[in-house]
């Protein structure tokens, strides 16, 4: 969905798993990131994996948009991330909001 969508605009690229996220960043420093706070892992949220790449990689200058289910006041936001998206997924607001980090 990402890659069709954003693809015209931006590079894109995807990763499916806690290990493949971090290995990405080891090599990579995205303009931006978006990770979904309940990603499909059995050790680690989304938020635990972009605090490690902030602890591990403090040169990183990635941005980092968390998605969610939650509302603001369901979830405090932690200072790595720099927006929220809630879901359900709005691919304009989205896209607004990749540009506006980006932009800054």
């Amino acid at each position: 969905m990402y890659q069709a969508h954003f693809g015209d605009f931006y590079d894109v690229d995807v990763t499916h798993n806690a290990k493949e996220f971090l290995a990405y960043l080891e090599q990579n420093n995205p303009d931006a990131g978006l990770i979904d706070v309940n990603i499909k892992d059995p050790e680690y949220t989304g938020i635990d994996l972009v605090k490690m790449v902030k602890l591990s990689r403090p040169e990183l200058t990635t941005k980092f948009i968390l998605m969610t289910a939650y509302s603001k006041t369901e979830l405090k936001i932690p200072d790595e991330f720099c927006d929220y998206h809630q879901k359900p997924i709005e691919l304009e607001r989205l896209t607004n909001q990749i540009k506006s980090i980006i932009d800054k």
